[in-house]
């Protein structure tokens, strides 16, 4: 369905393959640069789109992670780790809380709840931990001073050492994607001519309208209307928004079979009708980023098969939210249920892209693999590789479960 698409520059003059940028930007299910606050029940779960839709929770490597603080106040069930930066740790005010976490726990600061919490490998907190019951299946860490209050512990291994957790997130403004950029360099090159289009096809659209986009790179000065938008992608594409998404009924996007997107706004989302975006059967290989610091909220009943960008924004949503794919946000604050299926798929997004020039000087250089000795080669420990992902017979994966 075409060459793989290169969307724009990267960091140190590299070419940015689109492929190549997802597999950096979505390591985990969730991640939130400044916190994320629920009132609802989370869960997330994994599965790998190239053997098939999902189909139940359960899979390997679904972790989240906050670089802020982690508020709950119902039932969440972590299909990976969970990595909370903040040193306001995790607060679980409500006693029916219950908290599962396949994987390993790391918290800054203290982990606060009323329920139950079962952590599946190690648990490091930097700080008391408060819970109804604990279960452990690794070690117990937590620094001297601290306490630990539960009516039943249970633990592989009890240590106290020192507990530092850093941040999981690639928030830091050095790092993050200059969508915006992306966009102004595609004002004057770009393909629209050949699909029909122009960049001001889309600015003040009316009545329900279909957008088909073969392969190609497509630039768009706004897109906003009072009708349903369907964009149908027949082939590799990446498309470039200035300003706001901003239809004015419901937007699908639709992802032909062998076919990928890469969709840049430089600004962000905006939308009180239904939002469906990606095919659930490969949310891999659907991308949207957002580059504005506005507010994202979707009231409407919306349906993300595929992975979204967007760390500079709050995200709200009212309603139930099914992710196929996985988040990438500033704030997420949710008041309906929230699933997240993260499809590991997209760890080999840019298996076709071209390989990045040497050296390198970290794991993101180096398609999340290890960068030893500024050269891209086998990680000989978890601390080579870019954060959830393990080092397992030298190569960094998604953590098993």
């Amino acid at each position: 369905m075409g060459p793989p698409v290169l969307v724009g520059d990267g960091p140190g003059g590299r070419a940015l393959c689109g492929g190549g940028a997802a597999e950096r930007a979505f390591r985990y299910a969730l991640c939130a640069c400044r916190g994320v606050s629920l009132s609802t029940p989370l869960e997330t779960a994994s599965f790998d789109s190239r053997r098939g839709p999902f189909a139940a929770p359960g899979g390997s490597g679904a972790a989240v992670g906050v670089n802020g603080a982690l508020e709950l106040s119902s039932p969440m069930r972590f299909g990976g780790s969970l990595w909370v930066a903040g040193p306001e740790g995790v607060r679980a005010p409500s006693d029916a809380t219950p908290v599962s976490v396949a994987g390993e726990l790391r918290s800054g600061g203290a982990y606060a709840s009323g329920s139950a919490l079962e952590v599946g490998l190690d648990a490091r907190v930097a700080g008391d931990v408060t819970a109804a019951s604990l279960v452990v299946g690794g070690a117990l860490v937590t620094p001297a001073g601290a306490t630990v209050s539960a009516a039943s512990v249970t633990a592989a291994e009890r240590r106290t050492e020192p507990v530092v957790v850093a941040p999981p997130c690639d928030c830091d403004p050095s790092v993050l994607l200059d969508v915006g950029a992306l966009v102004r360099a595609r004002e004057r090159d770009h393909d629209d001519a050949r699909a029909g289009l122009a960049p001001a096809s889309l600015a003040d659209y009316r009545g329900d309208v279909r957008v088909e986009l073969p392969c190609g790179r497509y630039y768009f000065d706004r897109v906003a209307g009072d009708g349903a938008l369907t964009f149908v992608v027949t082939g590799r594409a990446a498309v470039y928004v200035a300003g706001d998404l901003a239809p004015g009924g419901p937007l699908r996007v639709e992802i032909g079979e062998a076919a990928e997107l890469d969709l840049f706004v430089q600004g962000t989302l905006t939308s009180t009708a239904d939002v469906t975006f990606g095919e659930p059967a490969h949310p891999a290989r659907a991308r949207l980023y957002l580059g504005g610091d506005g507010a994202v909220t979707l009231t409407g009943t919306s349906v993300l098969a595929g992975n979204v960008y967007a760390p500079r924004a709050d995200v709200s949503t009212s309603g139930a939210l099914d992710v196929y794919g996985s988040l990438f946000v500033g704030r997420l604050s949710a008041s309906g249920g929230v699933r997240v299926f993260y499809d590991t798929a997209v760890l080999d997004a840019g298996a076709d892209c071209p390989a990045d020039p040497a050296p390198c000087t970290s794991c993101r250089d180096c398609r999340n693999q290890a960068c030893v000795d500024g050269a891209c080669g086998a990680c000989r420990n978890n601390d080579d590789c870019c954060s959830p992902l393990l080092c397992i017979g030298g190569r960094c994966q998604a953590e098993p479960f």
